[in-house]
């Protein structure tokens, strides 16, 4: 099932790229697509006892994917670029379909079954999806003066129901399979920060965090310029995260990070929903606006969530992909995850937090010359970029790999590639950069093995 998802996901972005340059009936579009189906379903030989699953999955992508990519082009008033809306529908799709193996792997795949914090957080990314979309559609219909009334009582009782939907998830009971009995998310997660003495690791983390905070509150003080501020959060993002890799706290890490992504979309929807409805009340809008730039200029702010996003996915598809996160009995497969391959995953963090904020530095430092045909790059900057990625991911990659020097043809390739990727893409790269360089090492690990 997740094999097929992925082929279904990279067939419908590759269409789009089609589609983008060719016109064709949405009827035949669909009458191509069920072709592709049924070829998929012959080239992995499935058996006619579960097609109606495959099919199933087919419909699920292709609602997921069309909607989600409608949604970034039609709705959004050109924020997403072509590369970055693609980008986003493929990642919102992954999620979903993952959220919704989650809830219903029973009747998909009794064999792989998702631990209660998997469940918990599937449940809560498929209800801020719905949220999400009761919100924008909402919005967009405010136009219509006499639709305003109705649409905020529409999103007020929309927001109560997805906080006790939520509330009630956190403290009803599932099946654990791991412990082989009943247990609610809530003592799952006070035992994750507290049982296991990881209430540590969250100190270090609130303690590092606030006093970076006044240090860069300090800078915007100084009145210093907004890019230079902008990538010391990619810092402190660094030290948090490779903090928690050397503690072996990777499980912590995952949840706060899921905790932070799921965050991060709510504020701006609630930033959204009071930008229409309540533009007098401009708290949540006058706190961000120190740290935009022309870039979240269009209507969303998404560079921080991009930023969060691209350090996020690749340690989530890399704890669902590695073996070591599935706990065998019998014919079971319990999924629990705790184990993350700090060497790919170390390909996206360190081109996006150590590589991308030395090439910002090393251009505003020595701005000429420019790179023809960029986005306003320097040679000085990509230079930054390569031997900041590459020393950055000799040195880090140590403490999990006494080897490294034997890795260091690929960390050349990948801070080659990165610093090239970020001089010629005009797109927002806190989020492509660091899943291309963290695809590009995964292709070559599977090449290897």
């Amino acid at each position: 099932v997740s094999k097929l998802s992925v082929v279904f996901i990279n067939i419908f972005s590759l269409s789009s790229v089609l589609l983008r340059y060719i016109k064709i009936h949405f009827l035949r579009y669909i009458i191509c697509m069920l072709f592709f189906f049924l070829f998929a379903i012959n080239l992995f030989h499935i058996s006619e006892k579960i097609v109606h699953i495959f099919f199933l999955c087919f419909v699920l992508n292709f609602v997921f994917y069309h909607v989600l990519f409608i949604s970034a082009f039609q709705f959004t008033n050109k924020v997403f670029s072509f590369l970055e809306g693609l980008t986003v529908c493929i990642i919102c799709s992954v999620l979903l379909n993952c959220s919704f193996y989650c809830l219903y792997f029973e009747n998909v795949h009794k064999q792989i079954m998702p631990n209660v914090l998997m469940i918990f957080i599937s449940k809560m990314f498929l209800s801020l999806f719905i949220y999400g979309g009761i919100c924008c559609f909402c919005c967009l219909s405010n136009d219509i003066k006499k639709k305003e009334k109705k649409n905020i009582y529409i999103i007020f009782i929309s927001s109560i129901l997805f906080f006790l939907y939520n509330l009630y998830n956190l403290f009803s009971y599932q099946y654990d399979a791991i412990n082989k009995n009943d247990i609610n998310t809530f003592y799952v997660l006070t035992n994750i920060l507290i049982s296991k003495m990881n209430y540590l690791l969250i100190v270090a983390w609130i303690i590092i965090t606030i006093s970076y905070l006044i240090y860069i509150n300090s800078l915007i003080k100084k009145k210093k310029k907004l890019p230079y501020v902008r990538k010391h959060y990619h810092f402190l993002l660094f030290t948090n995260v490779y903090l928690a890799f050397i503690t072996n706290k990777v499980d912590v890490l995952i949840v706060f990070l899921s905790f932070c992504f799921f965050l991060f979309i709510f504020i701006e929807l609630i930033r959204k929903i009071f930008e229409h409805f309540l533009p007098s009340c401009k708290v949540i809008k006058n706190f961000i606006s120190r740290f935009i730039d022309e870039r979240d200029n269009k209507g969303l702010v998404v560079t921080h969530i991009y930023l969060l996003t691209g350090v996020y996915i690749p340690i989530l598809i890399d704890t669902i992909f590695n073996n070591n996160n599935y706990i065998k009995r019998r014919n079971q497969s319990i999924f629990n995850f705790n184990k993350v391959n700090f060497m790919l995953y170390s390909s996206a963090l360190n081109t996006i937090c150590i590589g991308d904020s030395m090439a910002a530095i090393g251009g505003m430092l020595y701005p000429w010359p420019k790179i023809k045909n960029t986005n306003n790059k320097s040679f000085v900057g990509s230079l930054f970029f390569f031997i900041s990625t590459f020393i950055s991911l000799l040195v880090f990659n140590y403490p999990f790999e006494p080897n490294v020097l034997s890795h260091i043809n690929i960390f050349f390739t990948i801070s080659i590639f990165g610093a090239l990727f970020e001089a010629y893409i005009h797109d927002i790269d806190n989020l492509i950069l660091p899943i291309f360089t963290f695809f590009k090492r995964l292709i070559k690990m599977s090449y290897i093995k």
